[in-house]
């Protein structure tokens, strides 16, 4: 399974220990409404999200990468479902270093 499959499953399944176990340890996440460095602050935020809003479900409607020297980005055009009625579309930009762990994401509300 990509990683990217990966990451929007836990992140749909509201999944703090698989999301966890996908961010490097200085991970830094950056939306249109909050920012956060550090793998604590960055589960906070999700966790945060997560007890805001029902039942979430993102899909992946495009992605596209770039390798750059250890860090591979991946832009991803996404729609997030909450409560199957409500569509945020959003633009994601995830970095992965080497290990497979995330470690910027940076996410832009269309």
């Amino acid at each position: 399974m990509s990683l990217l499959i990966q990451y929007f499953e836990y992140f749909s399944n509201k999944d703090l220990e698989g999301l966890k176990s996908m961010f490097s340890n200085d991970v830094v996440l950056e939306d249109w409404e909050n920012k956060g460095t550090g793998i604590d602050q960055v589960l906070q935020i999700n966790k945060d999200i997560f007890e805001k809003n029902g039942k979430i479900r993102v899909v992946l409607l495009s992605e596209a990468s770039t390798k750059m020297n250890y860090i591979t980005r991946y832009f991803c055009q996404i729609k997030i479902v909450v409560n199957e009625w409500s569509n945020i579309d959003v633009v994601d930009i995830i970095d992965f270093n080497d290990d497979d762990k995330s470690v910027k994401i940076s996410a832009y509300q269309q």
